[in-house]
């Protein structure tokens, strides 16, 4: 604004031609104000100077202040991440350790607990476990005592008892099979089932019956030779479980009791011929008077006769026939009754 004035002054001083003395004295008071105008050109450059100064000053201490912020930043962080790469460290490596011993049980009859000494943040993970364990170990004994219990059950039964899956292999076969077939050293699991003898053969097609009808069959009194002639009940039934299919055939030796069945019918039939024999005996014996007092009437007639009378003889002749059909028929009877 003052360099503005000073301008329009020396126009107007110029313009209007103004004497000497005057000019004079309008230079020097131009003099002073351009005197004033440099004196504060130069405060503004120092000011400018000054403040530009404590502006790098102030710079230079916030660069240095970000600086140590930014290397306490990077050794915050750095440990930080040595003290996480620590801790995994030392997790990991007791993880490991309850890993290593959970990957070593291989059988569940022999788990044993986990030793840890230390107390630590992994005890409290140690303890669960082992309760866990203890847990586990009471369930295997439990299911342990079970499976002896029903493969007891299993083999002392006195019937045949084979399992198949869904193609026929065996999956098992009790003791009682073994014992039969008299080969307790080979191993039939995964044997077709009428491998084991002719007798089951019979039954390919009726094991694929029961798996598709899920009923059972049976049949009683079958013939299976071996040394000697056995009778046996044979029943196949369906096996079905979440996993598999299959069945279960059971034969049962019941050669004893059709023995004692054959023998009691014989005696049931000696019994009935004993009850019978009277009654027989007392017919027999009437088809005897009636054949013997023909052969008399017979004789009497051609002992005393001269002219025999063959309508007479005829009837006699009948009578006989008639009288050996009656016995014969009686002994037929009798020999169907004695069978």
């Amino acid at each position: 604004l003052l360099s503005k004035d000073l301008a329009v002054e020396v126009v107007e001083l110029l313009y209007k031609k103004k004497s000497i003395p005057e000019l004079k004295k309008r230079y020097k008071q131009i003099e002073e104000k351009i005197y004033i105008l440099k004196s504060m050109t130069s405060r503004i450059q120092e000011d400018h100077i000054i403040k530009r100064g404590k502006n790098i000053d102030m710079l230079s201490k916030n660069m240095y202040s970000n600086l140590i912020f930014l290397i306490l930043l990077i050794v915050v962080v750095f440990f930080i991440l040595y003290f996480v790469y620590q801790f995994n460290r030392v997790i990991r490596k007791k993880i490991n350790y309850l890993t290593s011993h959970i990957s070593s049980i291989s059988d569940l009859e022999n788990i044993e607990e986990v030793d840890y000494q230390y107390k630590d943040e992994i005890k409290p993970v140690i303890n669960v476990f082992n309760e866990m364990i203890g847990k586990i170990k009471i369930t295997t004994t439990e299911l342990i005592k079970t499976r002896n219990y029903m493969n007891n059950i299993f083999n002392s039964s006195p019937a045949l008892l084979i399992s198949t899956d869904e193609n026929g292999l065996l999956t098992n076969v009790n003791n009682t099979v073994y014992a039969y077939l008299k080969n307790s050293e080979r191993n039939y699991i995964g044997v077709p089932f009428w491998k084991l003898h002719p007798f089951f053969e019979k039954y390919k097609s009726s094991y694929k019956e029961v798996l598709t009808s899920h009923e059972q069959l049976r049949f009683s009194k079958q013939l299976f030779f071996d040394e000697t002639k056995l009778y046996m009940d044979v029943t196949i039934y369906p096996l079905i479980t979440e996993n598999q299919r299959g069945v279960v055939i059971m034969a049962e030796d019941v050669t004893k009791i059709e023995l004692l069945d054959q023998k009691l019918r014989q005696s049931q039939k000696m019994e009935l011929v004993g009850n019978l024999a009277g009654g027989l005996a007392h017919d027999f014996n009437n088809v005897l008077g009636g054949i013997v007092g023909t052969v008399s009437l017979l004789k009497y007639a051609i002992a005393h006769s001269k002219n025999l009378d063959i309508e007479k003889i005829s009837k006699y002749a009948d009578t006989l026939d008639n009288a050996s059909e009656r016995a014969g028929n009686m002994v037929n009877q009798l020999l169907t009754l004695s069978r």
